[in-house]
């Protein structure tokens, strides 16, 4: 929504990275379907509780994972590719007995979010034809760089970057990204927020 400027597209970012965190670290190993329509917003309205958060109450609403239809499908049920192709990482193409690590897989769809996000548009630069088939789409993850232009901080457009890479083994954890996030806007926008994300895990 053009009413939301950058300040709460990164606020967006951080508290979606922030719930992964807590799934991951109370025994989800992946999402595995991560896309736009998986994130809720809500809004707190009156039912702030935080006195010592100022931030929140000039962007007083958070953002919520949803949708766990196929978290941990890879376990349960072997090998998936059931989520939006132009989402997916590289390796959940692989057939039976591909390897691969489930938060870094969400790692790559958050990098498509992020960008998307941060500049609404999808990083591919032809998208219609990159997702027309499972090649056409490995070809754009491995030979082409993410269009990353709209977006103006370096330091963001090197975090999607790292998200995007087709080697799963060389993408950030969801740790890692929210730390870079919160220094962005801790830097960037004089916003402290990692003490009160932080709070929310352990709520």
């Amino acid at each position: 929504n053009e009413k939301f400027g950058i300040i709460d597209r990164l606020l967006a970012l951080a508290q979606a990275f922030n719930g992964l965190l807590c799934l991951y670290s109370n025994g989800i190993e992946g999402h595995g379907d991560l896309k736009p329509e998986n994130f809720l917003y809500c809004n707190l309205d009156d039912n702030l509780h935080l006195d010592n958060d100022s931030w929140l109450y000039d962007h007083p609403w958070l953002i919520k994972v949803a949708d766990f239809g196929w978290a941990d499908a890879w376990i349960d049920y072997g090998y998936t590719t059931k989520a939006f192709r132009h989402y997916m990482a590289p390796e959940r193409f692989e057939r039976e007995g591909g390897k691969f690590i489930p938060e870094k897989s969400d790692m790559f769809a958050m990098g498509i979010i992020a960008a998307e996000l941060l500049q609404d548009k999808h990083p591919a630069t032809n998208l219609k034809k990159a997702k027309k088939s499972e090649g056409r789409w490995l070809k754009w993850v491995e030979k082409h760089e993410p269009d990353l232009h709209a977006i103006n901080s370096e330091r963001m457009k090197n975090l999607i970057k790292d998200c995007l890479h087709p080697d799963y083994n060389q993408r950030p954890t969801a740790k890692k990204c929210l730390d870079k996030i919160c220094c962005e806007l801790r830097e960037e926008h004089n916003l402290d927020v990692a003490p009160t994300l932080q709070e929310w895990r352990r709520d």
